[in-house]
């Protein structure tokens, strides 16, 4: 992820900081925060410097602060500084490294902050200014234009935040829009609530462990009601969507797209200069069941869970995800099931080339499908093939880093209760919403193969 996969708004909050900082730092810098024209002399004071001038001379000496009000103002000035560097650096940083959320929330708050202190500053200055001034000084004394400058500056960083912040916002308007969300819903017991806020609590709920009522005082609703908005908002997207994660055959994964692809995987080192994405399957552990145990216990994981075959793309897309199927089901059995090889050889036949995916040793060596080479002993040439393409095929545990990442509910196995919850229906809504983060924001894949994601449009087009 890089400075074009920034949000718009981030970026032009990012500009609006460093010009309510430059302006801010003229303000504070110059000494016209009060002046007074007094007919022989002109006087002005800013915060560092005071200064006379006359018709032969201008004399200036430092500024007295040894006044309580003084010292506070200065403080409020001096912490905004810090406070802008600080946001600035931040969200600079976000831009290299924008997978790290906490970058754009330290650079909000800061950026905030700065502006807050900055305010506080000229208030506290424009309350107490013309304190033990001479009455004969006091009735030709005025603000000047450093202070509303400096004022300027500090509503400017305000600004700024509210942008660096509502750029989410707007990203997940974008979301709701393309899926094309009604204004209202309504669950099976007649609550009606905003999509948006139906897609706020899906998103909250699978992305940590918590408990519905710990949710309850963040969205003013009682649990039974956030129960119902969630499995609503999860059934529209999962009836609505599901369909995009059985079949790679989408309008993304076009013969220009897939070229890319092959290209881009090849300049990564990989041997195959067909191959497009990198097919793997996992399980995913649950509680223990009362009933059924040894169907989804994994021998070789030895742990109760759920398996799921995903195909990872280059650009950092879920291309296919299929399951759940029991625990105990080997990898082979999956792919059979899933019928993806089918929709490849349907949709990935050229004249001269045929498009494959690479997977682990535990998938059989078909056109469509090339495992690594798994005999007892190998030759030089095939050991090296299995590395390089070994080392190439590590983006497939990205994907699902990611995935479990946004959505950490998932990834706690005391919540994945096999007969009370529908696990399959949790993992594949999070791993749609998980391919529209992608689209908005890329991913660690898609910046290590250099490849730009599709839009959300694009993606959710049936």
């Amino acid at each position: 992820m890089g400075f074009s996969d920034i949000g718009l708004f981030v970026k032009i909050g990012f500009l609006t900081a460093v010009l309510g900082t430059i302006i801010f730092m003229v303000g504070m810098a110059t000494r016209k925060w009060q002046e007074a024209d007094l007919g022989v002399a002109k006087y002005y004071n800013g915060l560092w410097r005071k200064c006379v001038e006359t018709s032969a001379q201008t004399t200036c000496e430092e500024t007295d602060s040894d006044k309580d009000w003084s010292k506070a103002c200065i403080g409020f000035i001096i912490m905004t500084v810090i406070a802008c560097v600080a946001g600035i650096t931040s969200l600079i940083l976000y831009f290299i490294k924008s997978d790290l959320k906490v970058l754009h929330i330290v650079s909000i708050i800061t950026i905030f902050v700065a502006g807050l202190f900055a305010i506080i500053g000229v208030g506290l200055y424009a309350a107490n200014y013309d304190e033990d001034v001479p009455a004969v000084v006091k009735e030709h004394l005025n603000l000047a234009w450093s202070i509303w400058l400096t004022l300027v500056g500090g509503i400017i960083l305000i600004i700024a935040s509210v942008l660096v912040a509502i750029d989410k916002f707007i990203r997940l308007l974008e979301v709701q829009s393309a899926m094309g969300f009604p204004e209202f819903m309504s669950c099976p017991n007649r609550t009606k609530f905003n999509s948006m806020e139906g897609l706020y609590v899906l998103i909250r709920r699978l992305s940590y462990p918590n408990r519905l009522e710990d949710l309850s005082f963040l969205f003013g609703r009682t649990k039974f009601e956030l129960s119902n908005i969630f499995n609503t908002t999860l059934d529209f997207i999962y009836e609505k969507y599901e369909r995009l994660l059985l079949t790679p055959d989408r309008p993304w994964l076009s013969p220009g797209d897939l070229d890319a692809m092959t290209t881009a995987v090849s300049d990564k080192g990989s041997p195959l200069d067909n191959c497009w994405g990198f097919i793997d399957g996992t399980i995913r552990p649950i509680c223990r069941p009362r009933q059924n145990q040894r169907v989804v216990y994994s021998g070789h994981k030895r742990v109760h869970g759920l398996k799921f075959q995903s195909i990872m793309a280059p650009n950092g897309m879920i291309a296919h995800f299929y399951g759940p199927i029991e625990g105990r089901r080997h990898d082979s059995g999956m792919l059979r099931e899933s019928g993806v090889e089918t929709e490849m050889q349907h949709m990935m036949n050229r004249p001269n080339i045929v498009f494959c995916v690479y997977g682990d040793p535990a998938y059989p060596l078909t056109p469509y499908i090339v495992p690594p080479f798994r005999c007892a002993v190998i030759s030089a040439n095939q050991d090296r093939f299995n590395k390089k393409m070994s080392a190439v095929r590590v983006c497939v545990e990205w994907g699902f880093g990611k995935l479990l990442s946004l959505f950490a509910f998932l990834d706690y196995k005391k919540n994945q209760k096999l007969y009370l919850q529908p696990i399959g229906k949790y993992y594949k809504v999070a791993v749609i919403l998980t391919n529209c983060h992608t689209c908005l924001y890329g991913s660690e894949t898609s910046t290590y193969f250099g490849l730009r994601p599709p839009t959300v449009q694009e993606y959710l087009r049936l």
